[in-house]
This record gives C-alpha cells, structure tokens and sequence, in this order.
C-alpha cells in the first residue's frame, strides 16, 4: 500500500502504523510481517505486507480496507495504490538476528 501525507504530519502516521496498523496486523491469521518505508521529506511511504498464505492474505483484505480508511480519517493522508503480489523469496540477514 502506497501512501501519501503531508511532511508535517508523517509522525502521525508513524503512531498510527506502530498503535494502530502492526497490533492489527499481528493478530491476523498466517500474519508474517510488514515492511514501513517512509520518505519524510516528501510524505510519501510504503507498507509491504506479508502472510504465509494466499487464503491468509485474501482473509486478510477486510481488515486491510478498514485499516486505510481509518488510516485516512486519522491522519489526513491518502491512499496512492494498493497492489498485491506473490512473495517469491523471503529471506532476511538482519545482523542482530544472527
């Protein structure tokens, strides 16, 4: 999901992906993880979203719609696009997991 708020409101957006969006997400069934990219600059961000499932994910798109209009009512922002796409490859070298 790509989206778009003014600069002087992406805090505001980041409390609501951390209070709001991830606690969501996590209760989710086959919930696996979620990406946040955010160009403080410009407002611009990305949230990349993963399940260990397709049933997981189309049970997910409910919850998903209601997270982005509450998102929009809450932090003023836009929607920009919503796509979907198959996870071909996982695999994740973060230093402080090894």
């Amino acid at each position: 999901t790509w989206v778009q708020v003014e600069p002087r409101e992406v805090d505001q957006a980041v409390d609501f992906t951390r209070n709001t969006t991830m606690p969501t997400l996590d209760r989710l069934p086959g919930f696996g993880s979620a990406s946040v990219m955010i160009n403080r600059g410009t407002g611009q961000a990305v949230i990349a979203v993963s399940f260990d499932s397709a049933d997981a994910e189309e049970g997910s798109r409910e919850t998903g719609r209601e997270l982005r209009e509450r998102f929009v009512r809450d932090t003023h922002g836009r929607i920009r696009d919503v796509e979907q796409f198959d996870l071909v490859l996982a695999h994740l070298h973060a230093p402080e997991l090894v």
